[in-house]
């Protein structure tokens, strides 16, 4: 009980930091804390470290991600400060590749009351991502054997790095990931938005295929089925409503009119709505009318 109370006087004084990171005895502090060996400290002073945008501690920071490799179950439960001191690193644009090469090979396995999970899942993602931001030779590289992870959180960061990456290359890669499937429909989804964000134009066509119930069809090229069909349809048709196309609007529009199930007519009116154009409005509203 007394451990606890101490740990809460501590965040306290933290959250009190966070209202001043700036105040001339606040780096002092923050530094002192990222130092410690007690990961929540270090995470919450990380965050602040972060939105204050002080890049002088970037090498404490550094310092820190390092230490919490070593025996990181025990020092560092479910990555909570290596995931903050990479998000951290990452914002302060930190130029040593190394860091996050070490974050994004690192595995975390810990038990729970089933099977073991892999607590540095998350942590792989945003390494694969601040190595992008970086301009990093082989990130993409890096993010190919990502997107077969095991785990969901690193395929949905590597996703997200490939989307940032803005190469043919990365456009490619997405574009084989989708064809070749994944379980988990959100990781679909952020390869759409990724193509949609990035290749807005050029990739509507490709998008738009998977709105209709009969591309998710079991085929030669797809290796991994994906377990709920419905919400990755959604989620194409989120993505291409993202791009605020004219021409997107009036894909859902006509995929709307030619469905003939209502289901599937259901799944189109938000995206419809998403697109934020006038005529995709009235057309929604005709609809509810």
């Amino acid at each position: 009980m007394a451990k606890r109370t101490a740990l809460d006087d501590k965040l306290a004084a933290l959250n009190r930091l966070r209202d001043d990171p700036r105040s001339p005895e606040a780096p002092g502090e923050l530094c002192q804390t990222i130092r410690g060996r007690t990961s929540v400290l270090v995470a919450r002073a990380a965050v602040i470290a972060r939105e204050a945008g002080l890049r002088d501690l970037a090498g404490d920071l550094a310092a820190a991600f390092d230490r919490f490799l070593n025996e990181p179950a025990k020092n560092d439960r479910s990555c909570l400060a290596k995931r903050a001191l990479a998000e951290t690193l990452d914002v302060l644009e930190w130029s040593e590749a190394e860091t996050f090469l070490r974050g994004i090979r690192h595995v975390q396995l810990e038990g729970t009351f089933g099977p073991p999970i892999d607590t540095a899942a998350v942590l792989r993602g945003l390494c694969a991502q601040a190595l992008v931001r970086m301009g990093y030779r082989d990130a993409l590289r890096e993010a190919t054997g990502l997107l077969a992870d095991r785990w969901v959180d690193a395929r949905l960061g590597a996703a997200r790095a490939a989307g940032m990456a803005g190469t043919d290359a990365a456009e490619l890669l997405l574009r084989l990931k989708i064809m070749a499937g994944d379980q988990e429909p959100a990781v679909l989804g952020e390869c759409f938005l990724g193509l949609i964000k990035s290749w807005p134009h050029r990739s509507l066509e490709f998008v738009a295929r998977y709105l209709s119930a009969s591309a998710w069809e079991p085929n030669p090229g797809a290796t991994v089925a994906c377990e709920d069909t419905e919400a990755a349809r959604e989620l194409a048709a989120v993505a291409l409503a993202e791009s605020r196309l004219p021409e997107a609007a009036e894909i859902l529009r006509k995929r709307y009119e030619n469905s003939v199930d209502s289901a599937s007519k259901k799944l189109l009116l938000l995206p419809l709505a998403l697109t934020r154009r006038d005529e995709a409005f009235d057309f929604v509203l005709s609809r509810i009318r």
